[in-house]
């Protein structure tokens, strides 16, 4: 799906939904290595941020995915069968839920500095503690 079609499917279910017929809609892809999806109202426009994992998902999906998220923002309840529908589509796809990204471990808090090896380690246990003269 592209932008055009997002952004046309949404202002279409926000009407739908909403019942309002003047709004600014502004609905995007963004790039993320998890599936996190956004919506906010600033400035009269609804902004709509979806995940790039989701951009080869059926229509029907974003539907579901966009009522979720439009009745959300006015606070009314989201029917369980929508949420039950969205996560069976993941768990049927689980290329979505992985990470693109293998997490690295932080150059920042790298060990470095005096160590000792298994063997040197074991040979100093084995001295006697207490030596008598």
């Amino acid at each position: 799906m592209t932008e055009a079609d997002l952004q046309k499917l949404s202002s279409d279910l926000f009407r739908e939904l909403t019942g309002k017929k003047k709004f600014k809609i502004q609905a995007t892809f963004y790039n993320s290595s998890a599936l996190t999806h956004n919506i906010s109202k600033q400035n009269g426009t609804i902004h709509i941020k979806i995940a790039e994992g989701l951009k080869q998902a059926p229509e029907f999906i974003f539907r579901i995915l966009l009522t979720i998220l439009i009745l959300k923002l006015y606070r009314h309840k989201v029917d369980r069968k929508l949420y039950r529908a969205y996560r069976e589509y993941l768990e049927f796809h689980p290329e979505l839920t992985k990470s693109r990204k293998p997490r690295q471990p932080s150059s920042k808090y790298q060990a470095t500095g005096n160590f000792l090896t298994l063997k040197r380690f074991l040979s100093n246990l084995t001295k006697p503690i207490l030596q008598t003269n």
